[in-house]
């Protein structure tokens, strides 16, 4: 017996933490698989949907640009790049949201606000009614 299976406790113990090691290792690689195949469903239910959606993360990294947005955003990319200099539609994923959308300290709220689930701060309750906003918003 070397050293090593005598400080774990000999071949048994070893074998046992190789299994479990295993079966962490196999439920962790399911986990994943389930995450990307909803990630899948999620994209697919993006793209199918006619309204253009640009999609980013808590980051603000655009993470996916539906069909819609693509097509969108190519009809006009002429005209874009007088105003946002460098701009690509084939680019987008992977840019950040400020790319396209200049920062300015209201935007970056209404961007912080969405990853928070709350109403922009200084938003008053007659004007988060008349916009459309997130379900999960508690309207006065």
């Amino acid at each position: 017996m070397g050293i090593f299976n005598m400080f774990l406790g000999g071949r048994d113990e070893q074998e046992s933490l190789d299994r479990q090691a295993g079966e962490v290792l196999a439920a962790l690689n399911a986990a994943n698989r389930e995450q990307e195949q909803a990630m899948k469903r999620m994209q697919a239910g993006f793209d199918a949907v006619s309204v253009p959606l640009l999609v980013a993360d808590e980051r603000h990294v655009l993470v996916h640009v539906n069909p819609a947005a693509q097509s969108q955003l190519r009809a006009t990319e002429h005209d874009l790049r007088s105003a946002l200099p460098g701009f690509a539609v084939a680019a987008l994923v992977g840019s950040k949201l400020e790319s396209i959308y200049p920062p300015s300290v209201l935007q970056r709220a209404i961007f912080d606000s969405l990853t928070a689930g709350q109403p922009p701060a200084g938003v008053d309750s007659q004007s988060a009614a008349r916009c459309p906003a997130p379900a999960h918003w508690h309207r006065g």
